[in-house]
C-alpha cells in the first residue's frame, strides 16, 4: 500500500479537526453529519483503490500504460527482422517491471542471430529512458503468411511481396496471435 493508508488517516484526521473548528466557530451542528459522510466516502474510495491495486498485482494484471510505453518504444525503433510482436504482457512486482512477449523473426536465422535481435530489444527497452525492466522474450519463427507485412527486403525464402505496413498498437500486440491471424477476424 506504500503508505497510502497513512495519507488517508492524515487527511481524514485533518478533515475532522477542521470540521470541529468550523462547528465551534459557526455553531452549525449539521456540519458534523456532512463531514462524517464525506470522510466515510473518502475512506471507502481509498480502500477500494488500495484493494484494487493489490488484487491486480496478485492476479498478474497487465499495466496498460506500461504496455503503451513499450509498444511506442518498439514501434519507433523497429528493426526489419522484427516481423511481429504479440502476446505482450507487463507486470510490476514491487519496484521491478517484467515484460513478456513473443517476437516473430525470420525462421532461417541461426541461434546467434536470434539472440542478437532479442538482446537488441532488451537493450532498447532498458536504455530508452524506460524504467528498468526484466524481459522474457519468446522468439517465434516466421510463417509464409507473414511475408506480406515482413520488412526483410533481402529475404531468401519470401513467398509473397511486402504489401502491408502493420503499425504496432497496444490493442493488437497484447493478443496472443500473430498479426496475420488478427486480419482473419
Amino acid at each position: 500500500a506504500d503508505g497510502k493508508h497513512l495519507l488517508t488517516d492524515t487527511y481524514t484526521s485533518a478533515a475532522i479537526v477542521v470540521g470541529l473548528i468550523l462547528i465551534q466557530i459557526t455553531n452549525i451542528i449539521w456540519l458534523d453529519s456532512l463531514l462524517s459522510v464525506l470522510v466515510g466516502f473518502y475512506i471507502v474510495y481509498s480502500g477500494y483503490k488500495l484493494t484494487r491495486g493489490s488484487v491486480g498485482g496478485l492476479m498478474d494484471e497487465s499495466d496498460f500504460t506500461l504496455v503503451e510505453e513499450v509498444v511506442e518504444i518498439l514501434q519507433k525503433n523497429r528493426h526489419n527482422p522484427w516481423i511481429d510482436v504479440h502476446n505482450l504482457r507487463t507486470q510490476q512486482y514491487g519496484p521491478e517491471f517484467h515484460i513478456d512477449c513473443h517476437v516473430t523473426l525470420p525462421y532461417y536465422f541461426d541461434l546467434n542471430q536470434v539472440h542478437r535481435e532479442i538482446s537488441q530489444i532488451d537493450e532498447l527497452i532498458n536504455k530508452s529512458g524506460f524504467r528498468k525492466a526484466e524481459l522474457f522474450i519468446h522468439a517465434d519463427p516466421c510463417l509464409p503468411e507473414c511475408c506480406h507485412y515482413c520488412h526483410m527486403s533481402e529475404c531468401p525464402v519470401r513467398k509473397e511481396a511486402f504489401n502491408k505496413e502493420i503499425v504496432w498498437t497496444p490493442e493488437i500486440v497484447i493478443k496472443n496471435k500473430k498479426h496475420f491471424e488478427n486480419e482473419l477476424l
